[in-house]
């Protein structure tokens, strides 16, 4: 799209939303001033990792320089100032969170990953009498909680956001029918995410308190865990209420301010301290120990007894002037989600509306919020793309695409296997299936029997600007819409294969459908690739398309492969190997062709000693020709038969044939080498 077009786009939601977007004008003076690292890309992957100001580093270093910190567990001075500094961070991030001094505890861990493990390690699990509740939608480390509860004797079931819903109804019923003798109080636990990781869906924070009402009785109490990573990204947590506040809450502190890493948090009621049960224990957790004796004594506060080894102090004192710099910068969380929610809507709205030449939409978009309600939907929006016929684009060309443009997002299922098998419909049969043939999390295999088996996921954050959001809107347009309607049926061609570099391209190398005879190409001189299920060429108006065909490894390859336009205009293409200009295409997909334009043909001198292995048939798509075009086609196809005649009939006429330059040598025709990583040549992988 023209720069000014895209400005025009910018201006007129500018003059729409302004009033909701941008901390009163002052985005550009903070992307400017504080995000240089965010100059020269479009970053979309906040609910990854957000991205850190430069204040906070700076801020970090000069404190490191001009303090001496010393190690916790100790009485120096360095070590007091320690201390101090990280009792002072716990404050912080008690009253970021609207809790009480006393109500809650602040554990340290090292990530949000650690601070669930902890969870299930502390729990007081009853053999055949606890239940371990957790939502279909939960990131896979809560979903780990059931080895460790299943270890203990736990009953374990998943729920659907309805089946929720009717687990809180039915809740003191069920209860008041469980018989138990014993005095000793049962504790369940019911874990769900505030914002879904996968889909942007936020759940109810009311469920906590609901939960917690109908699941307990004199015998039973439920507790319930939050999984608040993704999100206080964008949204306000309160947990000033105890008595329906969660119990447990998990944090990640890179995804809230991007630096520091490696530093997570587990807040847990203060209440809880007499029921939780610590089975391991280490460096400065213990205030009295026996090294022959079954004896430990734990230090009283939840931090001291479950801290285990030394702290990352550092980090945590970086943490402080993360803080700082987020409150300087945006004020308040609550602006970041009227900022962040603004761009979000926007982005859907331009999404939802894209239509091919057909009428079908361009993108399915997985989530069932509305996306103008920032209570129910946070800033993630998770879709696919859809060819005009209904199926699938896979995430993995997104993905480089998206890369080649400069644009940072993310693909696949996001660890988040409920959300992938409830919106590709998905069975568990297919899943294990998909697994026994090796799928595997990360791998390129992103479709399997007609359905996606991972997404793309765009997520904002408090730095995201609307020229992210339009760079990713115009990349959608150029690349994914289809306003074309097929052309009529392509020829096919049949005969032996070769290889040619065409100017523009970074080469390619034929099917074996497609014919190359010595000294002469067969075909015009204009070439393109194109889609088969919409018949669109990939021309330079999609120029980023063509970066997509695999790499070929040259290496060990004798033959030249040369294409000339009168000896000048593809010189600088004719030299074959790794370098940026030459690539070569075998298979880039099933369904691309090759078509030619009414141009004048091109003499191309190609000499070939490398061909591709047999597979599906490419077809040869041509648009009307002109006279010169259609005698040079007769021709070649007279060449294709003698070509056959001669290599079945007579040894002597067919090397008379051949060493008068009219036919390729079908003694260079090998296998293509085997590639040491992936065994059969696989080009997609070389990408």
């Amino acid at each position: 799209m023209p720069p000014s077009k895209v400005q025009s786009e910018k201006e007129k939601f500018l003059k729409e939303y302004g009033d909701r977007y941008g901390y009163n004008g002052r985005i550009d003076q903070i992307r400017e001033e504080e995000y240089p690292q965010l100059k020269n890309g479009f970053y979309l992957d906040h609910a990854g990792t957000t991205t850190y100001p430069q204040s906070t580093l700076k801020n970090f270093k000069t404190d490191l320089t001009e303090n001496l910190y010393g190690n916790p567990h100790s009485k120096s001075p360095s070590s007091m100032l320690a201390t101090k500094k990280v009792e002072a961070v716990r404050n912080q991030i008690l009253d970021y969170f609207d809790a009480t001094p006393g109500d809650y505890q602040v554990v340290f861990t090292q990530n949000a990953t650690a601070a669930i493990k902890l969870v299930g390690e502390i729990f007081p699990w009853q053999s055949g009498k606890s239940w371990f509740r957790y939502l279909r939608e939960n990131h896979t480390s809560i979903i780990g909680l059931r080895a460790l509860a299943k270890e203990s004797g736990a009953d374990i079931s998943v729920l659907t956001e309805a089946e929720v819903e009717t687990f809180i109804e039915t809740g003191n019923k069920r209860g008041s029918e469980v018989q138990d003798n014993d005095d000793e109080i049962i504790y369940n636990l019911f874990a769900y995410p505030g914002q879904c990781n996968f889909s942007g869906m936020k759940f109810p924070i009311d469920w906590s308190r609901r939960i917690k009402e109908s699941h307990t009785t004199a015998k039973s109490k439920a507790l319930v865990l939050l999984d608040a990573a993704s999100y206080i990204t964008s949204t306000q947590l309160s947990l000033r209420d105890t008595k329906s506040s969660p119990d447990f809450v998990n944090l990640s502190f890179y995804k809230l301010f991007g630096y520091p890493t490696g530093l997570g948090a587990l807040l847990v009621k203060t209440e809880l301290t007499p029921i939780l049960k610590k089975r391991y224990f280490g460096g400065g957790t213990i205030s009295g120990l026996l090294y022959d004796a079954d004896y430990a004594q734990f230090w009283p506060s939840l931090s001291e007894t479950y801290e285990d080894g030394t702290i990352n102090f550092l980090n945590i004192i970086a943490l402080s002037h993360a803080f700082d710099a987020f409150h300087r910068l945006y004020n308040s969380i609550n602006y970041v989600n009227m900022h962040t929610s603004t761009l979000i809507s926007y982005l859907y709205s331009q999404l939802s509306v894209m239509k091919h030449y057909n009428g079908a939409p361009v993108c399915e978009i997985f989530s069932s919020r509305n996306f103008y309600d920032p209570k129910t939907q946070g800033p993630i929006l998770n879709f696919n793309f859809k060819k005009p016929d209904g199926s699938w684009v896979g995430y993995v060309e997104v993905e480089k695409l998206a890369s080649v443009n400069n644009i940072h997002l993310r693909v696949g299922g996001f660890c988040n296997p409920g959300s992938v098998t409830k919106w590709f419909n998905i069975t568990q049969d297919e899943m294990m299936m998909a697994f026994q043939s090796g799928k595997v999390c990360g791998d390129d295999r992103d479709i399997i029997n007609r359905k996606p088996t991972g997404s793309i996921r765009i997520s904002l954050g408090a730095m995201t600007t609307i020229d992210d959001v339009l760079a990713f809107v115009n990349f959608a347009r150029e690349h994914y819409i289809e306003v074309n309607p097929p052309p009529g049926k392509p020829v096919r061609l049949s005969g032996s294969s070769g290889s040619f570099v065409r100017q523009s391209w970074k080469g390619f190398t034929a099917n074996p459908q497609f014919q190359v005879v010595q000294q002469m190409s067969m075909y015009g001189q204009d070439w393109v690739l194109i889609d088969a299920s919409s018949q669109s060429a990939l021309n330079h108006r999609r120029k980023s398309a063509f970066l997509l065909i695999p790499q070929k490894n040259f290496e060990g390859i004798k033959g030249q492969i040369e294409a000339t336009d009168k000896g000048k205009e593809l010189e600088k293409f004719s030299k074959p190997g790794p370098s940026n200009n030459n690539f070569a295409l075998e298979q880039y997909a099933k369904g691309v062709t090759f078509s030619t334009s009414k141009k004048t043909p091109l003499l191309n001198k190609v000499s070939v000693e490398e061909t591709i292995p047999e597979s599906e048939p490419t077809t040869l798509t041509t648009s009307s020709t002109s006279i010169i075009d259609s005698l040079i086609m007769f021709f070649s196809y007279i060449f294709l038969y003698i070509q056959k005649f001669a290599s079945a009939a007579s040894p002597k006429v067919y090397q008379g044939l051949k060493s008068n330059g009219f036919i390729a040598s079908p003694e260079h025709r090998r296998k293509p080498p085997q590639d040491k990583k992936y065994g059969k040549k696989d080009l997609a992988k070389d990408v």
